[in-house]
């Protein structure tokens, strides 16, 4: 992985990527965008409380969402303005996890009072927050196969993110990240590294940790996951895993995917960047009139991946028109916005 530009020296721990750029977020509040995971330049302000970092960031149904330290949720359409949408969704938290899956936001959080608790929201608006019924900590959240695993001192499933049932519990070292591709879940902690394919049954991966690991993402068939104190390890099953020195001995603690590459941010201000992978592009086509005036099209893109698409009258001024997953198939979208226009014009980003 190589060093992109450093823009700031605070602390980072959140990185998403959605609607074409990678957005990056800290201490105080502070957040980043890049295009192309390279060349950064400051996103304005979050909106979220002076003296808080935002712990996690994600993108889904056309807004980018940022979790602070103190479980209070911002929303933006444009990762520039930002409208504060849940206060102290878990007062005294300490620890944040965030994601867009499955047609939904979900924020967990849990730390020194009270049960853990997750929000939801299907338009990063408005967040509907529910007690897991556990009283512990939560730091983490992913999605598979219908299922929402939360991780944490333990680990807890639900099919809808309102309803959490606790699968595994007493673990040997605190799940710190969650991630799902090819078919199972990846946690991994404190020397730990563990897979499920359902969140109920966890089997620990043939490789030894050998490190305090902070979080995991999936991308372009690989899980990669970050060190507390710099290394960088990625596997293709989730059991066997290789250790990659990335110049670093810092904290590394966000990691995201997005168009054919990882951005791993960390303390200090640090961003690496892996290598370009080569792109399975997003069919688009072909595009049929209906009878009510509505226009429909089909898009097919890689299972592993999620496609945001757009709609614009004149290829300058991109709409968000809706969130879909990459299948092996084709899924049918359907424009109904597109009779108060003469023209129309269709696009996809991979993330």
């Amino acid at each position: 992985m190589d060093l992109g530009s450093n823009v700031t020296t605070v602390s980072l721990d959140g990185v998403a990527y959605g609607n074409g750029r990678f957005m990056a977020a800290g201490y105080a509040g502070r957040a980043f965008v890049s295009a192309d995971g390279a060349q950064w330049a400051p996103a304005g302000n979050t909106g979220l409380p002076a003296g808080f970092g935002v712990g996690a960031v994600a993108y889904g149904a056309g807004a980018y969402v940022a979790a602070d330290y103190d479980g209070n949720i911002a929303s933006s359409t444009d990762g520039i303005n930002w409208t504060r949408r849940v206060s102290r969704a878990t007062p005294g938290s300490v620890y944040v996890g965030l994601i867009y899956a499955g047609g939904r936001l979900v924020f967990v959080g849990g730390g020194s009072s009270g049960d853990a608790v997750a929000a939801s929201s299907t338009n990063g608006v408005d967040w509907t927050v529910a007690d897991t019924g556990y009283p512990g900590r939560l730091d983490t959240v992913a999605h598979g196969n219908g299922i929402y695993v939360a991780g944490g001192d333990a680990v807890l499933t639900s099919p809808d993110a309102t309803n959490w049932t606790v699968q595994y519990s007493g673990a040997s070292a605190t799940v710190r990240g969650l991630a799902y591709g090819d078919g199972q879940f990846v946690a991994v902690g404190d020397g730990l590294i563990m897979t499920s394919p359902d969140g109920v049954s966890w089997t620990p991966a043939r490789t030894a940790a050998g490190a305090d690991l902070t979080a995991v993402g999936f991308g372009h068939g690989a899980f990669v996951a970050l060190g507390k104190q710099g290394p960088v390890l990625n596997s293709t099953n989730g059991l066997d895993w290789v250790t990659h020195d990335v110049g670093t001995m810092g904290y590394l603690g966000g990691i995201a995917y997005g168009h054919g590459t990882f951005i791993v941010v960390g303390g200090t201000g640090t961003i690496l960047q892996s290598g370009q992978l080569p792109l399975a592009g997003l069919r688009l086509g072909p595009v049929a009139a209906e009878p009510n005036g509505r226009i429909s099209f089909d898009a097919a893109g890689p299972p592993d991946e999620t496609w945001t698409i757009q709609a614009s009258e004149n290829l300058v001024d991109w709409s968000f028109l809706v969130d879909m997953p990459g299948t092996n198939g084709t899924v049918e979208v359907v424009d109904p916005g597109a009779t108060s226009y003469s023209r129309r014009f269709y696009r996809g980003f991979g993330w």
